[in-house]
């Protein structure tokens, strides 16, 4: 470093975890989370100590005493006065210990020697970081917030770490935090055998893997797939699936409100003539694939008086039903609603397990389950949710315990997963929450393993069973989480003097803001620069920039197959680099 970059002398008192620098003159320019380091010398070897300014403070002498203070207060447009004050003067920053790098390698070393009080402190900037750490390859989804440092982020497939990691995403409506999770995806789909089983209950994934994305920052993934030459994604819904269980057909023909033509107009009433006719072809041992076949049977059951009664004690109501089947109206219409549904179970399209078997046999699969047509009112989102996480659960842990190892290799992402793991108490009489919240909190707790990781996204930390946020190694903040619940865990995780920090992040909301800043707090073993307190990170504002900053610069929307041709605009990407960090 040269003496250009001195901002002052590291002052005590001194620890491991923080440190003061005594400015050698006031600044006019922003400083809060800028990087400081200092010379650092341990057994003999060179390294430098990196600091990240969280507060400052400037003091004056001359202020202690009131009088003297009142007096100058009267004099304060006299230069001569001015220029007493300014060398009485001292602005202190007050830094948070982040990293100790060798200097020569750039590799992380201990801080377990003392640094030497008044030695010289300075600025890092872009080319002082990229000389310590060039060497190796990372991933970039903005700046360090407080300037224009690029941050790294050091992203590796599962089978290579012989384990996966848990994330939880959350931060409020507009914080950014549905395009981050992109931005993670893009970063993790450089490694082509890695796989992805999407559960997108919102749409938003689904538009972006279809090249649909039309928000502010647009990510077209099919062609980021194709540029990274990896299997096409595949992007299916409710019609695109053959379902499995009797339970989603139970659930399937209350959706479609099979029932109704023949005048069972209630939910309850639905639901009692659902679980009826079910429970009946099962002990005829129809299999659901056959079920468009046995429409003769199904008419049957409805005509006998044990479902009748099942469904409406009313004898009045009965026989309501009862005409409704003989109506060739009313009965065609049924038909036409049940051939519907058990179009479902037709065995020509991919099963939950099936994919899930495609995605251990096949590396490198991406499968977005697009379940936004369903409401959360409706049972069957739950049950689907739940089939496909159970299938995840017993395929992943069949594979642990054939080789011992994190052969998965796949990152599940969850959207709004606080409708499906909150706390316990939030639960309340909804059986489907409770089944779900119970198969997800397991999934999480033993499949790391396995090589199956899980990234939860939600609104708030507070709407989310403890255990999640204690599960995931990698948590990512966005704006919002100041108060209750939320600051509770950040306070508890990180300390108050981060809570106070991440309080002041910039709303990207802000109508007085010349500029929307979309900030993340992210802790974890993905950060490069600090491994014992969180990094924030502003997120690039453009997709231009992000695309320029990990070589996709042409990766614009493209329609054609992106599993045919070569790929343009980028080049493929190696494995990275060994990180000894």
């Amino acid at each position: 470093m040269t003496r250009e970059k001195v901002l002052g002398s590291i002052i005590p008192p001194i620890d491991q975890l923080k440190f003061s620098v005594l400015v050698n003159e006031v600044l006019d320019e922003p400083i809060l989370g800028a990087f400081v380091g200092v010379n650092y010398k341990r057994n003999g070897q060179e390294g430098i100590l990196i600091g990240k300014v969280l507060d400052f403070e400037v003091v004056n002498d001359l202020s202690e005493y009131l009088s003297l203070a009142k007096g100058i207060q009267s004099f304060a447009s006299n230069e001569q006065v001015q220029r007493i004050v300014e060398r009485k003067s001292a602005l202190i920053l007050k830094c948070q210990v982040v990293s100790a790098l060798s200097s020569e390698t750039g590799n992380r070393v201990p801080y377990d020697a003392p640094i030497r009080p008044f030695a010289p402190a300075f600025r890092i900037d872009e080319k002082e970081l990229n000389k310590l750490l060039g060497r190796h390859r990372f991933f970039h989804i903005g700046y360090h917030y407080g300037g224009q440092l690029l941050h790294h982020l050091y992203l590796q497939e599962f089978k290579e770490l012989d384990e996966a990691y848990h994330f939880v995403l959350a931060g409020l409506s507009g914080s950014g935090k549905s395009t981050l999770a992109k931005l993670l995806l893009v970063g993790y789909a450089r490694h082509r055998e890695l796989g992805f089983f999407i559960l997108d209950t919102a749409g938003e994934f689904a538009r972006a893997f279809r090249d649909q994305d039309k928000s502010r920052f647009s990510l077209p993934m099919a062609s980021l797939w194709k540029k990274l030459r990896r299997e096409k994604p595949q992007v299916l819904g409710l019609n695109d699936l053959s379902l499995t269980t009797w339970n989603l057909l139970q659930e399937l023909l209350i959706e479609e409100k099979v029932f109704e033509p023949l005048r069972i107009k209630h939910a309850e009433n639905q639901r009692r003539a659902s679980d009826h006719l079910v429970a009946s072809l099962r002990g005829k041992k129809v299999t659901l694939g056959d079920l468009p076949n046995r429409l003769s049977e199904v008419k049957a059951v409805l005509m006998k008086e044990d479902f009748l009664k099942a469904t409406y004690s009313d004898k009045q109501r009965r026989e309501e039903v009862a005409n409704a089947i003989e109506s060739t109206e009313l009965w065609g219409e049924f038909q036409r609603r049940f051939k519907k549904v058990a179009s479902y179970f037709l065995k020509d399209r991919p099963t939950p397990e099936g994919l899930v078997k495609r995605l251990k046999q096949t590396p490198g699969n991406t499968v977005v389950l697009d379940l936004s047509t369903l409401e959360w009112e409706s049972r069957l989102k739950y049950l689907l949710i739940r089939e496909v996480v159970k299938q995840l659960y017993r395929i992943g842990m069949e594979s642990y315990r054939h080789t011992g190892k994190a052969t998965f290799n796949t990152l599940v992402v969850v959207e709004e997963a606080h409708r499906l793991v909150p706390p316990a108490s939030w639960a309340g009489e909804n059986d489907e929450l409770a089944e779900t919240r119970k198969t997800l909190l397991r999934a999480l707790a033993e499949t790391r393993k396995a090589g199956l990781g899980w990234m939860l996204i939600s609104t708030r930390l507070g709407n989310l069973d403890r255990r999640v946020f204690d599960e995931a190694r990698i948590k990512i903040l966005g704006r919002g989480l100041s108060t209750g619940e939320d600051a509770d865990r950040i306070r508890a995780s990180f300390g108050r003097e981060v809570l106070t920090y991440y309080s002041g992040l910039p709303d990207p909301s802000d109508p007085l803001s010349n500029r929307r800043q979309h900030v993340f707090m992210i802790s974890g073993p993905i950060t490069v620069l600090s491994k014992r307190t969180p990094e924030f990170v502003e997120i690039f504002d453009r997709p231009e920039k992000f695309f320029r900053e990990n070589g996709l610069e042409h990766a614009e929307s493209d329609k054609s197959d992106p599993t045919s041709g070569s790929a343009q605009g980028v080049e493929e990407l190696p494995d990275e680099d060994d990180l000894p960090f």
